[in-house]
């Protein structure tokens, strides 16, 4: 991907040139995909690229995040407000999507392409679009290059998709109970929709739920402690919570024993260090339990040190019948905003 940045950059100024004055409101979903491949890739590696950009995630079960449907180019301009659009072509055939892309990008441009180069722009034919580019020049690559370029495609696509996830939340209205009630027992907002009803509160300890599907938030402060942060500690952290708030939940702890044994399944489930308004702060995910009623579900924790303080932001989801990850991706997203408010300082 020697050629990325300039194809990238040529992409850019090329559709911001041609860009109408007035774009009209997207179509479909911020996880459906309507994809235009060429003939020539889609023969070589259409099975390895459809599979790579659905983006499989593995609960107990296989699941999707995003939903791919292919498009023949006949019908691109009754696509062309989708709100994800993504172009896989060979630059170097003569295919009717090698045609298009002349057409819309230049000639001059797709020459610029050096094996494999990706490109995303956002808002090209109307507001809230993602349109991802994937170009090969030629043939001869390996599966793990075609997987290395859909890597790259997938984190601009989540980069963006993110961005417009903050911006729909920023025009929700925000619960003011779990706001003041958050700011009288820790000195920050949790910072979550107000459809969120107040569930359970004692001492240090918060919680929040809606329905259609189950979602809660929780939100408590640990003891004062200077034991490293680890796997182990989170799980046991989360499941002191909960045992005592929510009838026995608990943390699925199998799940993390067959991410180790099958490490290219994508699994979900870890820990992770990860940045959240400039600080690094500890995320676990999984799966939650319950023997008893035999539910269960996936969680999301974050662990916040600040000022001497520890911190647990959670958010899990109950919904066994249908695609978990638009709900736990915008749960995620409401729980970064609480920890941008802790790290602000604006409310204390």
């Amino acid at each position: 991907m020697r050629r990325l940045i300039p194809v990238a950059g040529l992409i850019f100024l090329t559709l911001l040139s041609c860009s109408r004055p007035h774009k009209f409101s997207t179509m479909g979903t911020e996880y459906q995909i309507t994809l235009f491949s060429d003939d020539e890739v889609e023969v070589r590696h259409g099975r390895l690229i459809e599979e790579e950009l659905s983006s499989p995630l593995y609960f107990t079960h296989r699941e999707s995040v995003f939903e791919v449907t292919r498009r023949d180019m006949e019908s691109v301009g009754k696509f062309m407000n989708f709100k994800n659009i993504v172009f896989i072509d060979d630059v170097s055939t003569e295919d009717a999507v090698t045609v298009f892309l002349k057409d819309v990008l230049g000639e001059t441009l797709l020459n610029n392409v050096n094996r494999i180069s990706v490109a995303h722009q956002k808002d090209v034919w109307t507001e809230g679009q993602s349109v991802l580019f994937l170009l090969f020049n030629g043939s001869g690559y390996t599966e793990d290059e075609v997987r290395q370029a859909m890597a790259g495609g997938h984190n601009r696509l989540f980069e963006y998709i993110g961005e417009r996830i903050q911006r729909d939340l920023e025009k929700e209205r925000t619960s003011k109970k779990a706001a003041q009630k958050s700011q009288e027992l820790f000195g920050f907002s949790f910072r979550i929709p107000a459809r969120y009803a107040l569930f359970k509160e004692s001492g240090d300890f918060l919680s929040f739920v809606t329905r259609s599907p189950d979602r809660l938030f929780f939100v408590t402060e640990l003891e004062n402690t200077e034991e490293p942060v680890t796997r182990s500690f989170m799980i046991g952290a989360r499941n002191a919570v909960t045992e005592e708030y929510y009838g026995g939940d608990r943390v699925f702890e199998e799940l993390y024993l067959w991410k180790e044994k099958e490490p290219d399944v994508p699994y979900y489930g870890g820990l992770d260090i990860v940045t959240v308004a400039g600080h690094p702060v500890y995320k676990l995910t999984g799966l939650w339990e319950n023997p008893e009623t035999i539910h269960g579900g996936p969680f999301i924790t974050y662990l916040v040190e600040y000022s001497g303080r520890r911190f647990l932001l959670d958010a899990m989801l109950f919904h066994p019948s249908g695609n978990k990850w638009p709900f736990l991706n915008k749960m995620d997203a409401s729980l970064k905003r609480s920890i941008e408010d802790i790290y602000s300082g604006e409310s204390r």
